[in-house]
């Protein structure tokens, strides 16, 4: 269950959006998903949201995501990597632990609930959304401290400090309808709370692929 989750919201200078998916795709997602411990990388972009685009990592455990592996990668960006990094916006970079995880299927669309912490009723919150039609999976992350945190070589080349979350809540969800009014669901139960966004899925890259 408590497996490590790299997770991530960011825009994208849109004069440079073709660099950054090709990038994206034919570097960076291979290059993340092949360090030891990491085993997915899913990749999302906005329906509605504040940010264009979502991403997040399941790794073994945490630590793997502060692993003298996972930071030699960070200390030494490729130089297309060192490039497109200036085109990253509004930068959400978070490590957590999967604290809960309900349902058994992975689908087409994310909602996501970004948090300073998770609330009380979150377990209540997971439930009742995976009774709404087209929720298939909810997760629960919490954000974990990560020892000697700093700026890291890799961003320093983005556009100011990243923000980060304290908690996130994330539903699996089939259609792009039932994402929107799975969104509304969790503004009544959450407020100014939580920022909250749809996301369609792009791709997904498993470990045991690129072996």
């Amino acid at each position: 269950m408590h497996t490590g989750i790299l997770a991530i919201w960011n825009d994208c200078l849109s004069e440079v959006e073709k660099q950054y998916e090709d990038w994206y795709m034919g570097q960076h997602l291979p290059e993340r998903v092949s360090v030891p411990g990491f085993r997915i990388g899913r990749r999302y972009q906005a329906v509605a949201a504040d940010l264009r685009y979502f991403t997040f990592y399941d790794t073994d455990t945490p630590d793997v995501l502060w692993s003298d592996a996972y930071r030699e990668r960070l200390a030494n960006p490729t130089l297309e990597t060192a490039e497109i990094m200036h085109s990253f916006r509004n930068m959400n970079r978070t490590i957590c632990r999967r604290v809960s995880q309900m349902g058994q299927f992975v689908a087409g669309h994310a909602v996501t609930a970004r948090l300073s912490t998770l609330p009380v009723d979150a377990g209540e919150i997971q439930s009742t959304l995976l009774n709404v039609t087209g929720v298939t999976g909810s997760e629960a992350w919490q954000a974990v401290e990560v020892p000697d945190a700093g700026a890291t070589v890799e961003s320093k080349y983005r556009d100011g400090p990243d923000e980060a979350i304290g908690a996130a809540l994330l539903f699996h969800v089939m259609r792009e309808q039932d994402a929107l009014d799975a969104c509304d669901m969790l503004f009544q139960a959450l407020g100014d709370q939580a920022q909250i966004g749809s996301y369609q899925l792009l791709c997904e890259l498993r470990a045991e692929s690129l072996q």
